[in-house]
């Protein structure tokens, strides 16, 4: 007990640390680019998609794109350097809480290509304390980013995208701000499960919200009781009502984040996360 106790103060001194250096707004020159330009780039990418589905399939037949009022062609990501974003995650072992996977995937912007991708085994050996997960997995993160970055300097991301909560957490400190902290990299937290966070949680006024999103692209603000828009549960897919939570981690807006996360979604679950395989 008095072990666990030293644990917790530790950990809750190592949180007010990092939590002092995280930063909820736009850091970066691309961030302003992206908000500006997500039509486009969105238009640019379903375009490719579409021409790549009918040389594939050999359609013959005619899909009536969005109209493109934005001059779609003029857009080199590359001289903006806006090429690649991260997906991170871990995997458990079945009916095992330390032996894991972390998964690192990186994409090309807009077109959601896979360029590279790793996993690596570990052993989780730090206890779980409630509030302070991101000491059990972080290091993990963290670690095989530097490790990657240092050994691949060309595919330095614009942002990650963490399998987890950032803001939107008891702490207001998830485990995408630890990680983006730490990186000192813009972070996205993408939660597939609501965390019952300052009067935040899926009770039945949420659920009705929520079974009341139509379309792809709507989306409810998740206000907590003191007053504070920590996140958003978006419908991100056509075919699935089930919304992802998504919050800031570092250096990033919340709308920056939500434009970037509508950016990266195929089917409910953004890219950069669902593409992480685990071998």
């Amino acid at each position: 007990m008095k072990f666990l106790v030293i644990i917790f103060l530790l950990f809750r001194r190592q949180q007010n640390n990092l939590k002092s250096k995280c930063r909820l707004e736009d850091c970066e020159e691309w961030q302003t680019f992206l908000n500006n330009s997500i039509h486009q780039l969105c238009y640019q990418r379903d375009k490719i998609t579409f021409l790549k589905f009918k040389k594939k399939f050999k359609f013959k037949g005619s899909i009536k794109l969005p109209e493109n009022t934005t001059h779609t062609d003029n857009i080199d990501c590359n001289d903006k350097k806006l090429p690649y974003i991260i997906g991170l995650d871990i995997s458990f072992i079945k009916d095992n809480t330390e032996d894991a996977c972390v998964g690192l995937t990186v994409l090309s912007l807009p077109y959601l290509e896979v360029v590279y991708e790793e996993t690596t085994m570990i052993k989780i050996t730090v206890p779980y304390v409630s509030g302070y997960l991101a000491f059990r997995e972080a290091e993990f993160y963290v670690g095989r980013m530097r490790s990657f970055m240092e050994a691949h300097p060309d595919f330095r991301p614009l942002c990650l995208m963490v399998d987890g909560n950032g803001v939107l957490h008891k702490k207001n400190f998830g485990l995408a701000c630890h990680i983006g902290v730490m990186l000192d990299l813009p972070t996205i937290g993408v939660a597939k499960k609501l965390s019952n966070v300052d009067g935040i949680e899926k009770n039945n006024s949420l659920r009705k919200k929520i079974e009341n999103m139509q379309n792809c692209g709507d989306s409810i603000m998740l206000e907590s009781s003191s007053g504070n828009v920590l996140g958003i549960a978006l419908r991100s897919g056509v075919d699935s009502r089930n919304p992802v939570y998504i919050s800031v981690g570092h250096k990033i807006s919340l709308q920056t984040a939500i434009n970037l996360v509508k950016l990266c979604c195929v089917c409910r679950i953004p890219e950069p996360i669902r593409l992480v395989r685990f071998k």
